[in-house]
C-alpha cells in the first residue's frame, strides 16, 4: 500500500492525485486518474495526443465520524490497481498491479467493465485518431 499523495507517474514525475479523475464503484472506493498527453503542431495549434492513467484501489484511509470527512485524503492508502498509457491513436499500454507479477485474485468483473468504458470514452476525447475499431 501506498499513500495517495505519494503516488507518482514516473515518465511525467507528476503526482497522480493532482491529476483528475473519476470515480468508481458503488461506494466509489476506485478512481481512474488520467493526465491528457499534449503537445503543439508546427501551425502552434494544440493536439491532444492520448492520456496518462492509473486507477487505485481505497485500501484504508480516515474515519468518518462526521460524514464529512473525505476519505480520499493525504491520509488515504491506496494500492495501483493498473496503470497505463494512451496515445493519439487510442490505447497501448495496460499494467494490472505493476511491480507485481499482474496477477488478480478474486477480480471483480463489474469494475473491469466499468474501468474498460470509462477508458473508452476517454480515448474517444483524447486521442484524436482513434477509431475504436483497429483490430
Amino acid at each position: 500500500m501506498t499513500e495517495l499523495y505519494e503516488v507518482t507517474h514516473e515518465a511525467t514525475n507528476s503526482l497522480v492525485h493532482t491529476w483528475k479523475y473519476i470515480e468508481l464503484g458503488v461506494w466509489n472506493n476506485h478512481r481512474l486518474y488520467y493526465r491528457p498527453i499534449e503537445s503543439i503542431s508546427k501551425d502552434d495549434e494544440k493536439l491532444l495526443n492520448g492520456f496518462y492513467f492509473y486507477v487505485l484501489d481505497f485500501a484504508q484511509g480516515p474515519a468518518l465520524h462526521d460524514g464529512k470527512t473525505d476519505i480520499w485524503s493525504h491520509a488515504t492508502l491506496v494500492e495501483i490497481f493498473l496503470t497505463g498509457t494512451a496515445y493519439w491513436d487510442g490505447l497501448r499500454h495496460i499494467y494490472f498491479t505493476p511491480n507485481e507479477d499482474g496477477y488478480i485474485n478474486y477480480p471483480n468483473a463489474i469494475l473491469m467493465i466499468e474501468v474498460c468504458d470509462n477508458l473508452r470514452q476517454l480515448e474517444e476525447i483524447y486521442c484524436r485518431e482513434n477509431d475504436g475499431n483497429k483490430y
